[in-house]
């Protein structure tokens, strides 16, 4: 048998559903916060453990994980509070509302043909992708890779698929005002390239691709008009122009909901992984073969090369499945990967009775917990080893009954965990404990001793569970010092009223509240004159209002700030479709609100250069009425002085 376990099964329990939880509501942890929250409770709890500091070690943590294979150690895609708000409802609502929109336009069989639905987006690529682990020297430190570009260096590239596996050709944007030739000699016949000042995708850009590259491929496809692109609600993608060449084309444009690109967006859910490893590939083979560094003169036939190898026809069409684009279906999407559906699954688990940690304990499985806790650990390896025999140990055999009886009881229902819910019978739990102190009363009696000592043993008062003061953390157990005593004493009746404390169900909450919960459970009782000393008697254990309160404070989740909706202005329903009379519209009135705003500052501003003329004028004014009084008084002290000399 290996050593005793530091936390009991229910305990390792309730940490792996606080782990899983806080996974699944967005706020993954790291095994050092697991191990810290581990050594807070165990320092609270003042139980003992061979870690150093009460602080379990990585290979606790290890084993820790092996026996919970659930939990597993992966990288965290990182999302923004505003993806983390989308919810199911708004998904939904998106498909109604893009449904009527393509009905109210007589245009709904666009949802049956999938040669007429498309997604675009940009992505990002690095002309210095991350390369991973490499191979190497062992025990060297200094392990360097030559980089193949400028490390913070990337090319933005507009892509664009089908629902039926096709692609358009790919639109690579470089940060210039005039494309210079070079870079045109080496572009790829089903590659074209765009210019921005930044380099990012601008709206010039944008329409400059569905215009002149998107359009004129549906038309040599012969594609049947009008078309479906879904997009998201970038403002690069949102013009005036590209409103009316679309309308004009038959082109319909739709946004998606505001930070739902990674729930329905394929190009995001599905396609632009395989993109970027097959292009990490090739800059690594490139490394291999030369020391020639990628550059925007190079870039487009690289780029070419990886974007070949990554497209496939089934990762495209399984993408625009997943998302619920072709076939067209809501249920398909996966709103699991929405933080508020799995917020939502955990608390209706919650109101709907179903715990997941201590409280799904059965009462028998809570008596088993509190008798294996303060039970000696090598009377409880005894007790293991002579349960795993079928065999009885030499001392403490009504102890032993009573736990194997709850230990066999324990299995059953970890056997039943399947079923939505475990009736705990009382009346049974007492008939199976009843049998047990009753054989264990006759055989006293055949040594001597009292069956009234042998009831005083273990006090199960079972009519009494219904009462509000039962707390079933409140076990007192016999110590180690008074088992070993217990082997040794030929009167029953003396050990029983001397040193050993009755496992008490019905202490009520005012004994409880006069305990002290820290105090140290290993105290020896001492016999003295045949009696002990109350004091030292009274073993204080820790109730179980206590102990939950340490377990919910450092298994703590964090809290959920809810925005002020009051303090929120009003805003108007979002026009998802970009070619609607409600997005112009809409666009008319921001367009009229932008040019008020424009001219109320310009009065405004007019407003203060005329008030700052005329106060100029003003301070002109009083300038000039300052010096007209001073030349006044000059003159008249000129005169008076004059006057002066002529008396004299």
């Amino acid at each position: 048998m290996g050593p005793s376990p530091i936390l009991l099964s229910h305990e390792e329990e309730r940490i792996k559903n606080w782990i899983l939880m806080k996974a699944k509501l967005g706020f993954p942890m790291h095994p050092e916060q697991v191990m810290d929250a581990v050594q807070s409770i165990l320092k609270e709890t003042v139980r003992k453990n061979p870690f150093k500091d009460d602080r379990p070690g990585k290979k606790w943590f290890s084993l820790f994980l092996n026996r919970n294979p659930e939990i597993v150690l992966k990288n965290a895609e990182v999302i923004s509070k505003g993806r983390a708000s989308v919810t199911e409802e708004i998904i939904r609502q998106w498909f109604l509302e893009l449904k009527d929109y393509l009905k109210s336009e007589n245009v709904l069989d666009i949802l049956d043909d999938p040669t007429r639905i498309f997604n675009l987006d940009e992505i990002g690529m690095q002309t210095c992708p991350k390369s991973g682990k490499l191979l190497g020297e062992r025990g060297k430190k200094n392990h360097y890779i030559i980089s193949p570009g400028q490390e913070k260096q990337q090319l933005t590239v507009l892509c664009c698929y089908s629902a039926n596996g096709e692609y358009v050709n790919p639109m690579i944007v470089y940060p210039y005002q005039r494309l210079p030739s070079h870079i045109m000699d080496t572009m790829p016949d089903n590659c074209a390239a765009g210019r921005s000042p930044t380099g990012w995708m601008i709206s010039a850009t944008f329409y400059e691709f569905i215009a002149d590259i998107f359009y004129k491929k549906i038309m040599e496809r012969q594609i049947q008009f009008p078309i479906l692109i879904v997009l998201d609600g970038h403002k690069s993608h949102l013009s005036l122009e590209l409103h009316e060449f679309c309308v004009k084309h038959q082109i319909i444009l739709v946004c998606l909901p505001p930070n739902a690109t990674h729930i329905l967006q394929p190009c995001d859910v599905g396609i632009f992984r395989p993109l970027k490893l097959e292009w990490k590939k090739v800059v690594l083979k490139l490394q291999q073969d030369s020391t020639k560094s990628i550059t925007k003169s190079n870039f487009a036939p690289l780029f070419n090369e990886a974007f070949l190898k990554a497209t496939k026809v089934e990762t495209i069409k399984k993408s625009f499945e997943v998302c619920g684009l072709y076939p067209f279906n809501a249920d398909k999407v996966d709103y699991s990967k929405c933080i508020s559906t799995r917020r939502k699954e955990i608390n209706q688990s919650a109101t709907s009775g179903i715990e997941l940690l201590e409280d799904d304990l059965s009462f028998q499985e809570q008596i088993l917990s509190r008798i294996e806790l303060q039970v000696p650990p090598d009377m409880l390896e005894i007790f293991l080893n002579a349960y795993h025999e079928n065999t009885e140990p030499p001392t403490e055999k009504i102890l032993f009954s009573i736990w194997k009886n709850l230990m066999d009881d324990s299995v059953n229902i970890n056997n039943h965990k399947n079923l939505n819910e475990i009736p705990v019978n009382e009346i049974e739990i007492q008939n199976q404990i009843n049998p047990l102190i009753e054989s264990e009363q006759i055989a006293s009696n055949s040594d001597n001793l009292s069956s009234k000592n042998s009831d005083s043993l273990v006090d199960l008062n079972m009519n009494n569970l219904d009462s509000p003061s039962v707390c079933l953390q409140d076990l007192r157990l016999p110590e180690k010092s008074t088992i070993e005593q217990l082997s040794n004493q030929s009167n029953l009746n003396e050990c029983v009223e001397a040193s050993i404390p009755v496992i008490d169900l019905c202490a009520t909450s005012d004994e409880l509240n006069k305990r002290n919960p820290l105090a140290d459970i290993t105290n020896k009782n001492t016999v003295e004159d045949g009696a002990v000393s109350n004091s030292k008697l009274d073993k204080v254990i820790v109730n179980r209002e206590e102990i939950d309160l340490i377990w919910k404070t450092h298994l703590h989740f964090p809290r959920i700030e809810n925005s002020n909706n009051n303090k929120r202005k009003k805003e108007s329903p979002t026009v998802f479709a970009i070619t609607s009379k409600q997005w112009r519209e809409k666009e008319d009135e921001k367009i009229r609100i932008i040019q008020e705003e424009k001219l109320l500052k310009e009065q405004k501003k007019e407003e203060r250069l005329a008030k700052k003329l005329l106060k100029e004028q003003e301070q002109k004014e009083k300038k000039k009425l300052r010096e007209e009084n001073r030349l006044k008084r000059k003159l008249e002290l000129i005169e008076k002085n004059k006057s002066k000399k002529k008396k004299n």
